[in-house]
C-alpha cells in the first residue's frame, strides 16, 4: 500500500512540477508572479495518516483540510509563503514553502488530557470528542490511598458518582448512586470489566493495581447502549495489558496500622452511679452506696461506698477493651511483556485487614492473567481471566439476626457499666454481669461476647473472557466475544453459650448459606468507519447479545445443638427452624444500533437504539440521541490562544433498570415484589459544555441534567422519581516546570432528588428496629428517604405548670406530649403540636429533613519535586440528615434500662437546678419510641480523605541494574474529619435499603489508616 501510494504521490508530484514549470516560464514572459501549488502528506509519529488538519497559507486566503489518508492539496501565494498546520488534537507547525512542491509534515500529539483515547466498551473515541457526559478517574491518585479495595477510594473523585458505605465492616460492600436515586426498588449502577457485565458488584474482587481506567457513563447516550440495565448508570473498568518490549515485574506493598478515628465519651463511674440512683434509687443505692442508706434499713452497710467515693475510681473503658489498634497489608506482584505479536500480562494479590474491632477482618487473595495475540494481518485475539476470594469475619452490629437490641456489638460496649459496686465483683472477665444476670435486665460482657460470636462469609468471583477481532475491510471490523462470570457466597453463623443468641431460649445455635450465580453472555459486533469527500466522518456500530444466568440459593438455621465445642461441624445435630432451597432461571436476548457522524470534527451526531428482551419475546427499547459542538475548530477560535478547546453538548433518551426478584426483600418496608423479571425506564436531558484553557491547563465541565423514571406498576408504592442537578469538574496544571509540578482536579455535585407520585395501593412508610412508629416516608413533592416524626420542642420548663404544694400540674393552655397529662413534669421532653389540637397524637408527624446531601465533592492535588511526589485528596458532603439512633439508648435511655450507662453528654440533663432546654430529665422521655428530630442530626462533613507522601530514589542509587524504579511512600487514610455530627462518623447508613438511609444505629466505627509502602519495578 505504502509503496503503491509513493509512486502515485512521485507521479502526481511529477506532472504537477512540469506543470508549474510551464506556469513559471509563461508568467517569467508576461513579467507577472503565480501562484505555486504544494501538495503532501501529514501524519503522527507512527506514521499514521491524520485527517482533518487544517492547512492554510500564512500569507494568502486560502486553505484545506487533509483528507482521510493524511494528504492535502494547496494552492500558495508565492514562494516566499509559510504553510501552517493545525489541529486540536496535535501540536501546530508552519513550514515556509520556498522552491518546494511537496511537503510532508510529521505532527506531534497535544499532551493534554482531552486527547486521551478511551474505551467505551463498544467503541473508542479521544475525550475530546465525546458527545456524552463522561467521568474520568484518576487512576494514578486512586492508587496512592492505603486501602485494599479500589471502591473504598472512589468517593469525591467522580462528579455525580456518591459512595455510601451502609455496614462498614472490613470487607462489606460499599453502595454506588449515579446522579440520583432513579427507583425505590434498585439503584446499583451497572459494572462492566473488560466487556463483562457484573451486576452484582458486592462480590467482585480485582486488583486496585491491575486497574488501568475506571470511566463513569453517566447520560442517556451513553447509557441507552446497555439498554435495560444501564438505567442507574454504567461503570467501565479496563484493566492493564501487556505491551511490545522487554519484559517489567512490578512489586507494591504497604504495611500500615489503624485505629478508630472517634471514640464516645461515656459517664465517669461518678455520672454512671448518680444517674442510676436517680433512674433507680430503690435498687442502685444497695447496690453502689450502701453506706448513703439510713441506718438499719434493708441494704445499709457502713463499710460501703457512698456516692463520692466514685469520683476517685477510674473504672472501666469498654471501648479501650472492645477496639484495637489492628495491622493492614497489601502485596501485588505482576508481570507483563511482549512483542508485536503476542502480550501478556499477569498479576496476583493478598491483603490482610484486621478490624479495629476485635475479632473481624477481612483477606483477599487474587489471580489475573490476560493475554493477546495477533494471528496474521487481519485477526487479533484474546483472553482474560481473573478470580478473587474476599473471606471475612465480623460482628452483629445492627439490622441482623438479634434477639434483643442488647444483642448488638456496640450497644453492649457502650451500655455497659463502668464501675461495681463492690471491689469483689468482677466485671470484666464474666459472660454474664453478676448483678444483671436476670431477664429482662440481663447484661452481656462485650469483650467475652465478641470473642465467641462466629459469623464468616466468603465471596468468591470469577471473570473470564475470550474474543477474536477480525479486520474485514480497512474501515469494517468484526468482534465475537464470550465471557463468563461466577459469583459464590458462603457464610456460617455459630453462637455458642457465651453469646447473647445462644444464651437464650433456642440455646446453642447457627445458620448457614451459599449462594451461586452463573452468567454466560455472547457478543458479536459490527464496526464500519468512513471519511467521506474529506469533511464527513462516520462512524456505526451494530451487535448482539445474549445472556444467560443461574441463581441457585440454600440457607437453614438450626437451634438447640447438643454439642458447642464442635462448633459449625455439628448442625446435623440441631434442630431445623428455617430452610431455603430456590433456584432463579434468567435469560434474554439484545441488539443494538449506534452510530456517529461529525462534519470537519466541528458538528458531532449520534444516535442509539437498544432493544433487549425483558419477558419472552417482549422487548423493551432505549433509544438517545446526543449533538455537540466543538467551537474550537470554528474560525472565530482557531487561533485563540486563550482558549485550547470549547465544546457544547446536549444528549436525550431512555435506558432502564432491569431486575429478577432479589434474594434479600426491602427492610422494613410495605412494598411488594412481583414475580418474573421487572422493568423501569428513565429518561434523561443532559446539557454540558467543556472548556478548556492555556493549552488544556485548565480544563472546565459542566453538566445540567434532568431524568424521570417510569416505574413498573406491578409494584406496590412503586414511585415515580425525578432527579435534576448540575455537576462542575475543574482540572488544572497549576505549576509545569522540569523539576516541579503541580495539578489539581475539583468536582461539585448538586442534586435535588424529587418524588412525582406514588402507586396510590398504600402509603410508604418504613420503619426501624428502635421502634414501631414509622421513621421514614415517601411523599410527592419531597425526597426519597425523607425522615419522618415529631419535631421536637425542647423540655418542658417549671413555668409551664401550676404548681400546689410541690405538686405540678400542666397548664390547660400547653400541649401534652403523647404522655397522660397527670405523668408529664417539669424537665420532660415536648414535641410542637402540629394541628394546635392540645394533644400529641400521629397527625403531629410531619417530614423532617432530607437524608440525601445537597451536595458532594472532592478536591485533589498532586505536587512533584524532583524526586518527591505529594497527594492530597478532601472529600466532603454536605445538606443531608442523619437520625442518630445510638442517642435514643445512650442519651436519654429511651427504655430506661437500668444498669445502661450513657453518654457524657446526657451528665447536662435537666435538674432543677441545670435547667436545660434540650436534654430532658432522667426518666422524662415520654411515650418510649415516639421517634423525632431531636436525635436527627446536620451529617455534613469535609474530610481530609488521602494523604500520601513518596519518595523515589535516583537511577544512580540503584546499584542493582535490573531495579529500574524504587519508590517509598508514607500514606494516610481518613486522618481528619471536620463535621457537627455528635456520632462517630457521619459518613453512615445502615439502613440496607434505599428507603432507610441516614440511619445511625452500631455502625462500624470509621478508623484511620497509616501506612508505609514500597513500589519497585525490574
Amino acid at each position: 500500500m505504502n509503496s503503491i501510494y509513493n509512486l502515485r504521490l512521485n507521479l502526481h508530484a511529477l506532472i504537477t512540477i512540469c506543470f508549474i514549470g510551464l506556469i513559471v516560464n509563461s508568467s517569467f514572459a508576461a513579467g507577472v508572479v503565480q501562484q505555486s501549488h504544494v501538495v503532501g502528506r501529514v501524519s503522527d509519529v507512527r506514521k499514521a495518516p491524520i485527517h482533518g488538519v487544517l492547512v492554510e497559507d500564512v500569507d494568502g486566503s486560502n486553505k484545506t483540510y487533509t483528507d482521510k489518508n493524511g494528504q492535502y492539496s494547496i494552492e500558495v501565494a508565492s514562494s516566499t509563503s509559510k504553510l501552517r498546520f493545525s489541529h486540536v488534537a496535535f501540536d501546530s507547525k508552519e513550514v515556509g514553502v520556498g522552491s518546494k512542491t511537496i511537503i510532508n509534515l510529521t505532527l506531534a500529539a497535544k499532551k493534554t488530557a482531552l486527547n486521551e483515547v478511551v474505551n467505551l466498551n463498544y467503541y473508542n473515541v479521544a475525550k475530546r470528542n465525546t458527545t456524552g457526559a463522561l467521568g474520568y478517574m484518576d487512576m494514578e491518585s486512586l492508587k496512592l490511598a492505603p486501602v485494599t479495595r479500589f471502591d473504598e477510594a472512589l468517593a469525591g473523585r467522580v462528579a455525580g458518582l456518591r459512595v455510601i458505605a451502609p455496614q462498614g465492616q472490613p470487607g462489606d460492600p460499599l453502595a454506588y448512586v449515579v446522579r440520583g436515586e432513579n427507583s425505590v426498588q434498585h439503584t446499583q449502577p451497572l459494572l462492566v470489566v473488560d466487556g463483562i457485565p457484573v451486576e452484582n458488584h458486592h462480590n467482585l474482587v480485582l486488583n486496585t493495581d491491575d486497574i488501568a481506567n475506571l470511566t463513569v457513563l453517566k447520560d442517556a447516550s451513553q447509557l441507552a447502549l446497555y439498554g435495560s440495565r444501564g438505567g442507574n448508570g454504567v461503570i467501565l473498568i479496563e484493566t492493564n495489558k501487556g505491551f511490545a518490549g522487554k519484559s517489567s515485574i512490578k512489586f507494591n506493598s504497604f504495611l500500615g496500622f489503624q485505629n478508630i478515628a472517634k471514640q464516645m465519651d461515656m459517664m465517669s463511674p461518678y455520672e454512671f452511679v448518680r444517674y442510676q440512683i436517680e433512674l433507680d434509687p430503690e435498687h442502685t443505692k444497695p447496690m453502689y452506696t450502701p453506706a448513703d442508706l439510713i441506718p438499719g434499713s434493708v441494704g445499709y452497710d457502713s463499710q460501703g461506698r457512698v456516692l463520692m467515693n466514685y469520683k476517685d475510681i477510674d473504672g472501666i473503658d469498654w471501648q479501650d477493651e472492645v477496639f484495637r489498634n489492628a495491622l493492614i497489608q497489601r502485596y501485588s506482584l505482576s508481570l507483563s511483556g511482549g512483542d508485536a505479536n503476542t502480550k501478556f500480562v499477569s498479576s496476583t494479590s493478598f491483603s490482610d485487614q484486621k478490624g479495629v474491632l476485635m475479632n473481624s477482618g477481612a483477606k483477599t487473595y487474587q489471580g489475573r492473567v490476560n493475554l493477546t495475540q495477533r494471528i496474521g494481518r487481519f485477526i487479533n485475539s484474546g483472553f482474560g481471566i481473573n478470580y478473587g476470594k474476599r473471606p471475612r469475619n465480623g460482628q452483629l452490629l445492627n439490622f441482623e439476626e438479634a434477639v434483643d437490641l442488647s444483642t448488638y456489638s456496640l450497644y453492649r460496649m457502650w451500655g455497659a457499666r463502668p464501675v461495681s459496686g463492690d471491689n469483689n465483683i468482677d466485671i470484666l472477665t464474666p459472660f454474664l454481669d453478676p448483678d444483671y444476670n436476670k431477664a429482662p435486665q440481663i447484661k452481656y460482657n462485650p469483650v467475652v461476647s465478641l470473642e465467641n460470636e462466629q459469623k464468616k462469609r466468603a465471596n468468591s468471583n470469577l471473570l473470564s473472557h475470550i474474543y477474536l477481532d477480525f479486520d474485514i475491510l480497512p474501515n469494517l471490523k468484526a468482534k465475537a466475544q464470550g465471557s463468563f462470570l461466577s459469583d459464590m457466597v458462603d457464610g456460617t453463623g455459630f453462637y455458642n453459650t457465651k453469646t447473647p443468641s445462644g444464651s437464650g431460649a433456642n440455646g446453642v445455635n447457627g445458620t448457614s448459606y451459599y449462594s451461586k450465580t452463573r452468567q454466560s453472555t455472547l457478543d458479536f459486533m459490527l464496526s464500519y468507519n468512513e471519511v467521506f469527500k474529506r469533511d464527513h466522518t462516520l462512524d456505526v456500530q451494530g451487535g448482539y447479545s445474549y445472556n444467560k444466568g443461574v441463581t441457585e440459593a440454600y440457607a437453614f438455621d438450626v437451634t438447640h445443638l447438643p454439642n458447642e465445642g464442635i462448633g459449625e461441624h455439628g448442625f446435623d445435630e440441631g434442630l431445623p427452624v428455617y430452610t431455603l432451597s430456590k433456584k432463579w432461571d434468567d435469560r434474554y436476548s439484545s441488539f443494538y444500533l449506534r452510530g456517529g457522524y461529525n462534519f470537519r470534527y466541528k458538528y458531532f451526531l449520534s444516535g442509539v437504539l437498544r432493544g433487549d428482551e425483558v419477558i419472552g419475546n417482549k422487548f423493551v427499547y432505549s433509544p438517545a440521541i446526543a449533538l455537540s459542538w466543538d467551537m474550537k475548530n470554528e474560525d472565530f477560535l482557531r487561533n485563540s490562544k486563550t482558549i485550547s478547546s470549547s465544546k457544547l453538548r446536549a444528549s436525550y433518551g431512555r435506558s432502564g433498570i432491569r431486575m429478577m426478584n432479589s434474594l434479600t426483600p426491602v427492610f422494613a418496608t410495605n412494598i411488594i415484589a412481583p414475580e418474573g423479571t421487572l422493568w423501569e425506564a428513565v429518561d434523561q436531558l443532559d446539557i454540558g459544555y467543556d472548556l478548556g484553557l492555556w493549552g488544556d491547563r485548565l480544563i472546565v465541565n459542566l453538566d445540567y441534567y434532568d431524568k424521570v423514571n417510569s416505574a413498573d406498576s406491578r409494584f406496590y408504592s412503586a414511585a415515580r422519581i425525578e432527579n435534576r442537578g448540575i455537576e462542575i469538574g475543574l482540572t488544572s496544571v497549576n505549576i509545569n516546570r522540569p523539576n516541579l509540578k503541580w495539578r489539581s482536579h475539583f468536582n461539585i455535585s448538586f442534586n435535588r432528588n424529587r418524588v412525582l407520585s406514588v402507586h396510590d395501593r398504600s402509603p410508604t412508610m418504613s420503619s426501624m428496629f428502635i421502634s414501631d412508629s414509622p421513621l421514614y416516608t415517601v411523599v410527592p413533592g419531597k425526597a426519597l428517604a425523607m425522615f419522618y416524626g415529631y419535631q421536637f420542642d425542647g423540655v418542658y420548663q417549671v413555668e409551664d405548670f401550676d404548681e400546689n404544694n410541690g405538686v405540678y400540674t400542666l397548664k390547660s393552655d400547653i400541649s401534652g406530649n403523647g404522655s397522660f397529662r397527670a405523668n408529664i413534669q417539669p424537665g420532660d421532653i415536648r414535641y410542637v403540636d402540629q394541628n394546635s389540637d392540645g394533644f400529641i397524637d400521629e397527625e403531629d408527624q410531619v417530614t423532617l429533613g432530607s437524608s440525601m446531601p445537597k451536595y458532594f465533592g472532592g478536591f485533589n492535588n498532586s505536587v512533584n519535586y524532583k524526586s518527591f511526589d505529594l497527594n492530597i485528596f478532601f472529600q466532603w458532603s454536605y445538606g443531608n440528615k442523619v437520625f442518630n439512633g445510638n442517642r435514643m439508648a445512650f442519651e436519654g435511655n429511651y427504655l430506661q434500662q437500668t444498669g445502661l450507662n450513657q453518654y457524657a453528654s446526657y451528665q447536662e440533663r435537666w435538674t432543677p437546678e441545670n435547667r436545660s432546654q434540650t436534654l430532658f430529665r432522667t426518666g422524662g422521655q415520654g411515650e418510649a419510641g415516639m421517634l423525632s428530630d431531636r436525635t436527627l442530626e446536620d451529617g455534613s462533613y469535609l474530610r481530609l480523605k488521602t494523604v500520601s507522601l513518596g519518595y523515589t530514589l535516583p537511577k544512580k542509587w540503584l546499584k542493582v541494574k535490573s531495579v529500574k524504579d524504587l519508590r517509598l511512600s508514607c500514606s494516610a487514610q481518613n486522618l481528619l474529619t471536620f463535621t457537627k455530627y455528635k456520632g462517630m462518623d457521619p459518613e453512615v447508613s445502615v439502613g440496607h435499603s434505599i428507603l432507610t438511609q441516614g440511619f445511625d444505629y452500631g455502625a462500624y466505627p470509621q478508623f484511620r489508616t497509616v501506612s508505609f509502602g514500597l513500589n519497585a519495578t525490574f
